[in-house]
C-alpha cells in the first residue's frame, strides 16, 4: 500500500479515479468493504484507505481487485473507465 502523500510525480487525478472505481465497480458488485477485502486477502482498513484515497493498492492488489470484481485492472485506473462506469450507472 502505497501513502497517497508521498505519490512523487504521480497526479492526484489518478488516486480520485482509482478510489471512485474500487468504490463502484464493489458496490455494483454487492459486495461490502468487508466482503471485498476479505476475498482480496487485505484488512479492511487498506481498502477503506484506497476508496477514501488516503492510500493507493500496489500492482498485484490492484490485480487482485480487479479479478474479484470481474474487470481489468484499467477499469480501476481508467479516468475514461470511471466516466464510462458513472454514464452506465444513470442510464440503470
Amino acid at each position: 500500500m502505497e501513502n497517497a502523500k508521498n505519490l512523487g510525480g504521480r497526479p492526484r487525478t489518478r488516486i480520485g479515479a482509482i478510489r471512485t472505481a474500487i468504490s463502484m465497480w464493489r458496490e455494483a458488485r454487492g459486495l461490502t468493504q468487508t466482503a471485498l477485502a476479505e476475498q482480496a486477502g487485505v484488512r479492511q482498513g487498506h481498502l477503506s484507505s484506497w476508496e477514501s484515497g488516503y492510500a493507493l493498492p500496489t500492482w498485484s492488489e490492484l490485480e487482485a481487485l480487479a479479478t474479484i470484481l470481474s474487470v481489468t485492472p484499467q477499469h480501476l485506473y481508467s479516468d475514461d473507465m470511471v466516466r464510462e462506469i458513472r454514464a452506465a450507472a444513470e442510464v440503470t
